[in-house]
């Protein structure tokens, strides 16, 4: 069977099971959107392992993209009602395998891309962040780490208002290796009004500071998933006005490889913290945590059916009514086709579980690798999923759920 068309009418109804406190309690309608997809897909493209939205629109990055020096990485503007492609953005100064796309994030005014492969200072691939005109699709800066031990500079972006945060994991310093750091800049003018180094970094080295950002109010919140003795991870939390770092968290009951932090989302609220290493009942089945605006925990969210290396929480997501966790390792529709899970924001209660809707679901496709939602509308990533003339290419699926309880 072959992979429906990129194009289709306009949110479709899916039907899936909604769940409540583990019993099947009706099949109600998810509506489907558009599926997204690259100008000129090609071969492992990578399309969809970043998505961001906001408003009426979607920025997906395809890292691997072939540019004008082989696999330099590109990003793609859509409407997000027709799926219509509004833009197509690459990087200015490519040096190759520049990981354009790789993290990306939207805002009102402007599409952020960033390439931690990308050209440093020195022409070296330390990394860096693009910051185009949401409107017209002009380019306004290219920012670049001011550390000559950057080394991923754009592995991660998250903006509120006019602040950007770039993480740089793999930045070192004169006396300590790959310890990370986060740096904050005025999307107006590009400059960098903060620098964020590690709190941990002359006890642990490569903690992967700056794996993750996300605002969460006042404060911005870091991840270091490989911090802690057995890479059990922590997550800070910043004053991003003065720097201050009032929090630190770490999972409730650390384990090993537990990966606290590889993803966060957050709103001025709550604050999700993914780990895709937690075990179980089955190893690497992967956990979510809730915590409140200052730190406070609340509940832990697991798959109702875990199952080895599904990874869930290696990408999370926040709407006002509910809470998205993929878990791009579920073998629901085939091994590592992958999976999301939809639970009540304010209880915890899982609503539904929806497979990889790909007609021609393979290996790894990787669904649920990265989200982004407004609303009631979120979108997925399956940077490996098959198009109909192009395997493991990418593409991204857009999604509404229903309207909540409280709504009706």
């Amino acid at each position: 069977m072959k992979v429906r068309r990129a194009v289709v009418y306009l949110f479709s109804l899916v039907l899936v099971l909604l769940l409540s406190s583990g019993n099947v309690s009706g099949l109600q309608a998810v509506e489907q959107g558009p599926s997204l997809q690259s100008s000129q897909p090609t071969l492992l493209d990578g399309f969809g392992f970043s998505v961001s939205v906001e408003g009426d629109q979607v920025l997906a990055g395809a890292p691997h993209a072939t540019g004008t020096r082989g696999q330099t990485g590109k990003a793609f503007l859509f409407e997000r009602a027709s799926g219509q492609r509004l833009r197509e953005f690459t990087p200015s100064s490519p040096l190759g395998n520049d990981l354009f796309g790789l993290s990306v994030s939207l805002t009102a005014d402007y599409a952020i891309v960033g390439a931690p492969r990308g050209r440093g200072t020195s022409r070296r691939p330390a990394g860096s962040v693009s910051v185009f005109d949401r409107s017209t699709g002009a380019l306004r800066h290219v920012i670049v780490s001011p550390n000559q031990w950057a080394a991923a500079f754009g592995h991660a972006v998250a903006a509120q208002g006019l602040l950007v945060a770039v993480g740089d994991p793999g930045a070192s310093t004169a006396t300590e290796f790959e310890v990370g750091e986060v740096y904050l800049i005025d999307a107006i003018t590009g400059k960098i009004r903060r620098t964020l180094g590690s709190p941990r970094a002359k006890r642990r080295r490569a903690d992967g500071f700056g794996h993750a950002v996300t605002f969460l109010g006042p404060m911005l919140a870091v991840s270091a998933p490989h911090g802690g003795a057995g890479d059990d991870g922590r997550v800070f939390l910043f004053d991003h006005e003065s720097g201050r770092l009032p929090r630190v968290l770490e999972s409730p009951d650390p384990q090993t490889n537990e990966y606290f932090g590889w993803a966060l989302a957050s709103d001025a609220e709550l604050l999700v913290v993914g780990a895709l290493g937690r075990d179980t009942t089955q190893p690497d089945a992967g956990a979510v945590y809730l915590y409140t605006n200052t730190g406070e925990f609340l509940r832990m969210l697991e798959s109702p059916k875990p199952g080895k290396g599904d990874r869930f929480g290696e990408a999370v997501a926040l709407l006002p009514d509910y809470i998205i966790v993929g878990a791009p390792g579920h073998d629901a529709a085939g091994i590592d086709a992958g999976s999301i899970f939809v639970f009540d924001r304010k209880t915890g209660t899982l609503q539904s579980m929806i497979a990889n809707p790909s007609e021609t679901t393979g290996v790894a496709d990787l669904f649920g690798l990265s989200l982004s939602g407004a609303g009631r509308d979120f979108v997925v990533g399956s940077p490996y999923g098959d198009l109909e003339a192009m395997p493991d290419a990418g593409l991204v699926h857009q999604f509404r759920l229903p309207v909540s309880q409280e709504e009706r």
